[in-house]
């Protein structure tokens, strides 16, 4: 995983207490809203996907949004971001609504998210 969009890897909170990964990027709900650019940050832990605005201002207003781990049916790559270059990375819902992560270094949140046993799907990605 690349140190330029990992904050936190393997950050624990406590003896004992799972592991949780925290990345930077982008973020969408397609048809709900958008936070382009590395202005959103997403926590990932074995239970659930938490996604909230980098800007402690923003936070205040906006978010955060969750997604339980038992409502994510797969993860997988996207296509390449128009202005930021960067990849999407979908996490389909059980309602089939993509919920879309933008990161620079697209592996280290697939490995991460492979590890704590989400549904990932490296070989058919969806663009």
């Amino acid at each position: 995983m690349s140190g330029q969009d990992v904050t936190g890897t393997d950050r624990q909170r406590s003896e004992g207490s799972p592991i949780e990964y925290e990345f930077r990027g982008g973020f969408a709900i397609p048809g709900r809203f958008r936070i382009e650019g590395p202005w959103a940050i997403l926590t990932m832990s074995a239970s659930a996907l938490e996604f909230r605005p980098r800007s402690r201002w923003w936070a205040r207003h906006f978010g955060p949004w969750r997604l339980e781990r038992s409502a994510v049916r797969a993860v997988y790559p996207g296509g390449t971001h128009p202005v930021f270059l960067w990849v999407r990375i979908n996490f389909l819902a059980e309602e089939n609504m993509p919920w879309i992560f933008m990161a620079q270094w697209p592996e280290g949140v697939l490995g991460a998210a492979e590890e704590l046993g989400y549904p990932v799907r490296y070989d058919d990605p969806i663009r």
